[in-house]
């Protein structure tokens, strides 16, 4: 109940203060799709996002205006999204730090924001947390264990027609977590691998016939990326493509995230040595000493010091 009241509550939140505009590029090709899928022209852009665009469709049998409509669909997203990250957290923490949680994470700025804009992220994420919901059901039985892993791979197969972004960080968790849990085995490879297939066709199938057929959806999409596949040596961001750039781009991410805890001004190139220290002092003996909690049988910690 509390999921439904936080979705509704949401929902209209974000309705209310959602974007009027289509404030990207991409809105305006999503945007064109409602009238017309055609994904040559980008209507939208290559891959087609079908799963997304079939969304869009339904919303806007509803609103005809179609800023209205595309942002309307994020809006009910971003609170599907929070709802079911307070179901997801109530299988760990009692209901109180649940839902303050859900709550403080759908009213930050950024998912905010994306809860009101015309583009895929947010509806994205429901399958993630989809996802997250369905391969944390506890599997008592066989049937069980293989009901929940066909449909794992049937909303992975799905969220590659939402988001492919989102499918490869679906995927990489779902092998870890078979690794962890040693899951492993031809047959249970072979189940996830077929029913990722499954969801895919759902929207592969009508969106490469909506196109023309398959030779026309593959080539248009392969066109979107020919660019950078004819030019290996540089980067999707168009920035030379070496191994400096790559040390580069990790130097700076190191900055960034020492920025965001630090109050002090950190360069790119100063960050790698302060993780450094940081690191050679906490693994040290002393500050291990240091850690350590009295045991039971310990003396009382005025004694130690």
């Amino acid at each position: 109940m509390t999921a439904v009241l936080s979705f509704l509550g949401l929902a209209a939140l974000f309705a209310l203060t959602r974007s009027r505009w289509l404030d990207d590029w991409d809105s305006v090709n999503f945007a064109r799709e409602l009238d017309r899928f055609d994904i040559p022209n980008h209507q939208p852009h290559p891959p087609g996002y079908p799963i997304y665009v079939a969304a869009g469709r339904l919303v806007h049998q509803v609103i005809a205006d179609h800023a209205a409509a595309l942002t309307l669909r994020s809006s009910l997203s971003g609170a599907a999204v929070a709802a079911m990250f307070f179901m997801l957290l109530r299988r760990q923490v009692d209901f109180a730090i649940a839902l303050v949680a859900s709550v403080t994470m759908a009213l930050s700025p950024l998912f905010w924001l994306q809860s009101g804009l015309a583009l895929t992220d947010m509806f994205a994420m429901i399958f993630v947390v989809a996802f997250l919901l369905v391969e944390g059901i506890p599997a008592t039985t066989p049937k069980a264990a293989l009901a929940r892993r066909i449909a794992c791979g049937v909303i992975a197969g799905l969220s590659l027609g939402a988001r492919p972004h989102v499918t490869v960080l679906i995927v990489a968790y779902w092998c870890f977590r078979a690794l962890a849990s040693r899951e492993l085995g031809w047959a249970r490879l072979a189940t996830a691998v077929l029913s990722l297939l499954a969801g895919t066709a759902l929207w592969f199938i009508p969106a490469a016939l909506a196109t023309g057929g398959f030779d026309a959806y593959f080539s248009a999409s392969v066109a979107q990326f020919q660019y950078r596949l004819d030019k290996p040596a540089v980067s999707v961001l168009g920035a030379p493509f070496s191994l400096f750039y790559l040390i580069g781009r990790a130097a700076a991410l190191v900055g960034w995230l020492g920025q965001s805890f630090a109050p002090i001004e950190i360069t790119r190139w100063q960050a790698p040595l302060c993780v450094s220290c940081w690191c050679l002092t906490s693994s040290s003996p002393g500050s291990a000493r240091r850690r350590r909690r009295p045991g039971p049988t310990s003396s009382p910690p005025h004694s130690i010091y």
